[in-house]
């Protein structure tokens, strides 16, 4: 999407429980993904050749962790999705 680029910060706006019993619960997360794109080196911007900029996209997310430690919460394998389409519009 570009030449560097990095994560800046990750929102949420919904938590939303999918299922729980005595050992563990399970919930979705949908927020918004804040990131950084650079197009061309560092020396490339800091000589005006090149260009800093911003974007958020939504994000998706499931979780799971145990009843008796709640703290512990793990991603659902491959359940992340960032709908970057708006990048290419």
């Amino acid at each position: 999407m570009a030449t560097h680029y990095n994560v800046e910060d990750t929102q949420v706006d919904t938590v939303k429980i999918n299922f729980m019993d005595a050992t563990r619960i399970q919930f979705s997360v949908t927020g918004q993904v804040e990131c950084c794109f650079q197009y061309g080196s560092g020396s490339d911007v800091h000589n005006g050749d090149g260009i800093v900029t911003y974007d958020s996209y939504p994000l998706t997310c499931d979780f799971e962790a145990p009843i008796a430690t709640p703290m512990q919460v793990a991603v659902k394998a491959e359940t992340l999705k960032i709908d970057n389409e708006s990048f290419y519009q």
